[in-house]
């Protein structure tokens, strides 16, 4: 953390000792008059502007309380970092040549920190609320906007944004939030992610995570499990002969299918992978199939596949396609955290253009809801 100060304390540098030995705050060059106006002024005037958040969070080990690590630096305007609820924080930082202004400013004021020029950093004990679900025991999706809403700028917004979360070593990164690449990406090491937002307007993320089940070493696994250690142990309820922990489309007995366990010559419909309305998130019952596809697709490299994302037509057809897009990347993603290798895989969403059944009833929208897998010859 230290190294993030010193990068902080450098940026400024050359400024700051010039405000210094002028005694007044630093300042930026203005646009010159009548070439600039409106929003655009606004944009001009923040591009020359450091504005950085650099959020840090440790989680613990139930999975929601954390440790909170929040490092902010202006060179100009304005900006505030208001703690959340009556939080008062183990350490405060500030770093630059305004320190004592903006120290006897803190002490009015505990749960505000306010700077114009230089740097702060906070660390504080805090708890997830809402933001925080869980879907079972041990099974937790976090939702949070990309950007702290407890920072303000008046008339600007942040130059810089990261959030990072690192995660006990008893807990295992599941998913998280596909995004399109104009509005951040994602940096995932080990049990630490970040999040660089880019552009202007905050996106919601979700991050999915779990305690790790602790199996007894003594412990034989059942057959019918995912884990199953051989096919030759492994059940097969419908008679394919596809095992179930690789049977992508378990179904009636007698039937013809192929070798991941679906009906011969036609696409392969992962049926219970089913959406919230307007969502990608991927739930238990739809990442429990994904497991099974991805020992499906790994016991036979070397072939390629599509995931074709498809959405009923209820709603705008241009945000139908956005969304089954990103559906279908979410699916993606999903089977490379398990393995599978992105050069055998791609992504397509279709949006509303192929229906397979009549979308004026409620059953035909459903059903025209879907993800396949498409064996691509």
């Amino acid at each position: 953390m230290f190294c993030l100060f010193s990068l902080y304390v450098s940026l400024y540098a050359s400024e700051l000792s010039t405000a210094e030995a002028n005694n007044h705050p630093p300042t930026i060059d203005k646009p010159p008059a009548n070439t600039t106006t409106g929003d655009n002024a606004l944009t001009q005037a923040t591009d020359e502007l450091d504005l950085i958040s650099d959020l840090l969070i440790v989680l613990d080990a139930d999975g929601r309380s954390h440790t909170v690590q929040h490092t902010i630096a202006s060179s100009g305007p304005t900006l505030t970092l208001t703690l959340p609820g009556s939080i008062v924080p183990q350490e405060v930082m500030f770093f630059g040549p305004y320190n004592d202004q903006q120290i006897a400013q803190y002490k009015q004021s505990p749960n505000v920190i306010r700077l114009n020029s230089g740097g702060a950093f906070a660390r504080y004990q805090h708890q997830y609320g809402a933001e925080v679900q869980q879907s079972e025991q041990h099974d937790f999706v976090l939702t949070t906007p990309s950007v702290p809403q407890n920072i303000s700028i008046e008339r600007h917004k942040l130059t810089h944004s990261a959030i990072t979360w690192v995660f006990p070593s008893e807990y295992e990164l599941v998913s998280y939030t596909i995004t399109d690449s104009n509005t951040g990406r994602w940096v995932v090491n080990g049990n630490t992610i970040t999040f660089h937002h880019i552009g202007n307007e905050p996106v919601e993320l979700s991050i999915n995570y779990k305690h790790k089940d602790k199996i007894p070493t003594q412990t034989v696994l059942s057959c019918n499990s995912i884990e199953a250690p051989s096919d030759e142990c492994a059940e097969d309820t419908d008679e394919d002969g596809v095992p179930d922990y690789r049977d992508i489309c378990t179904g009636k007995i007698g039937q013809e299918n192929n070798l991941y366990g679906c009906p011969s010559g036609q696409n392969m419909l992962l049926a219970d992978i089913e959406f919230v309305v307007g969502r990608t998130y991927l739930d238990a019952r739809a990442r429990h199939l994904l497991d099974k596809v991805a020992y499906a697709l790994l016991k036979y490299e070397g072939r390629y596949f599509e995931i074709g994302a498809h959405t009923d037509n209820e709603g705008a057809a241009n945000k139908n396609q956005a969304l089954s897009q990103k559906r279908a990347n979410a699916v993606r993603h999903y089977l490379l955290l398990k393995g599978v290798d992105p050069n055998t895989l791609r992504a397509t969403g279709y949006g509303e253009k192929y229906p397979i059944r009549d979308n004026a009833s409620k059953e035909g929208r459903r059903a025209n809801r879907r993800i396949e897998l498409v064996l691509l010859e």
